[in-house]
């Protein structure tokens, strides 16, 4: 059961990292809801912003992964650290 529930951790971890990986994309593209410009993207833009999303995709799960492994042979993280790396990793970004 703690398994599912840190599985569950890890997957909302990555999605929450993905999409601020997209939403920074498209802000360096100056690309909003709002604006047509995400229809005007070109196919190789488009492209180029999934192989970037694939990639974080596969890094971040990796990344999970590999913690996973070291936090079973000691013991599962809590919730609030997996939190708190989110936030310091979105602060990262930010700056």
């Amino acid at each position: 059961m703690a398994n599912k529930e840190l599985n569950d951790n890890l997957n909302e971890i990555s999605n929450s990292l993905i999409n601020m990986h997209v939403s920074d994309l498209l802000n360096k593209h100056n690309i909003s809801k709002e604006s047509k410009r995400i229809k005007s993207l070109s196919n190789s833009e488009k492209g180029q912003i999934k192989d970037s999303v694939d990639r974080l995709r596969t890094q971040t799960e990796a990344f999970l992964a590999n913690q996973q492994n070291k936090n079973n042979s000691l013991s599962a993280p809590s919730t609030e650290d997996l939190v708190k790396q989110l936030q310091n990793i979105r602060n990262k970004s930010k700056s």
